[in-house]
This record gives C-alpha cells, sequence and structure tokens, in this order.
C-alpha cells in the first residue's frame, strides 16, 4: 500500500519529519555543522511566499539547541528593512545564547550585497553587546545557499 502523498501531509507534519531526519540528535533540535543549518532551514523557506526578501531568526540555547526559529521581517522583492534592535528584543525575549541568521533572494542569487555584509556586521557588533554569539548568516537563493561563517565573513 502506498504512503500518503506529499500535498496531503500538513506544513507541521513535513517539518516534524524534516527535523527527525536532519536536524534530531539525542532527542534535541541539536544543529552541529552548515549542512544541517542549510537542511533545517530549506523547509523554512519553501513555506514563505517567493517573491519577498524574508529575514529569518534561529535561536539556539547554550548547547545549539533550536529554541524556536522565526521570520523578523518580509520585505520586497529586493530589500528588507533589518533592524538591529528588535532583533536583540528577539533574541532576549528567547533567552537565547547564540542565533543563526538567514534571508533569502528572489532573484535565486546568492551572492550577498554590500548591504548584507553591513547588516551582518551591524548584528554581530549589536549581539556580541549582550554577550550571544552569532554562528552563521546564510543567504538562501535558488535551492542554494550562501554561508558567511563558511566563508570566513564572520
Amino acid at each position: 500500500m502506498l504512503t500518503k502523498m506529499l500535498h496531503e501531509y500538513s506544513d507541521d507534519e513535513i517539518i516534524r519529519e524534516h527535523r527527525r531526519r536532519f536536524s534530531v540528535c539525542e532527542n534535541k533540535n541539536y544543529l552541529h555543522s552548515s549542512r544541517l543549518v542549510k537542511e533545517y532551514l530549506k523547509i523554512h523557506f519553501h513555506k514563505l511566499e517567493r517573491d519577498r526578501e524574508h529575514f529569518l531568526c534561529i535561536y539556539l540555547d547554550g548547547g545549539n539547541n533550536i529554541i524556536t526559529v522565526e521570520t523578523l521581517f518580509t520585505g520586497s522583492l529586493t530589500t528588507s528593512a533589518v533592524y538591529p534592535r528588535e532583533v536583540i528584543k528577539a533574541i532576549l525575549k528567547h533567552e537565547s545564547s547564540s542565533v543563526i541568521f538567514a534571508h533569502n533572494h528572489p532573484s535565486g542569487s546568492i551572492t550577498p550585497s554590500g548591504a548584507d555584509r553591513a547588516v551582518t556586521k551591524k548584528l554581530k557588533i549589536a549581539c556580541e553587546s549582550i554577550d550571544v554569539d552569532v554562528l552563521d548568516h546564510l543567504i538562501y537563493g535558488k535551492d542554494e545557499f550562501f554561508s558567511f561563517a563558511d566563508h570566513k565573513l564572520i
């Protein structure tokens, strides 16, 4: 007998199964490599509108266990305003000790812009001021990611 077709599953069921397969370690949502982060985020970006930029944050505890992931800002086709003050408020609300930022480029390009580099620098400085580590900032394109950490830019 055939199992349910993919479109018969809810988004929550798909996310739970994805986490079970790709990012669960010792029954916790544990991210220990950029590959796992990319796989974890791919499911989140597939749920979002592809014609707008979305800025997400993964909040992690001291053991790199996922507290939660949320979309903090949604912009237009080519830009999303990111406000460090609001990012810091969200980090404190979730009592996170480290974070991973990610956003998409609707154009499909994964090359970081000057604005991407500038906001990453601002966010890193803001997070350092409250003793929160920025582990990475990823840019999602057409099923590809650019990792600031993998390219030694963070």
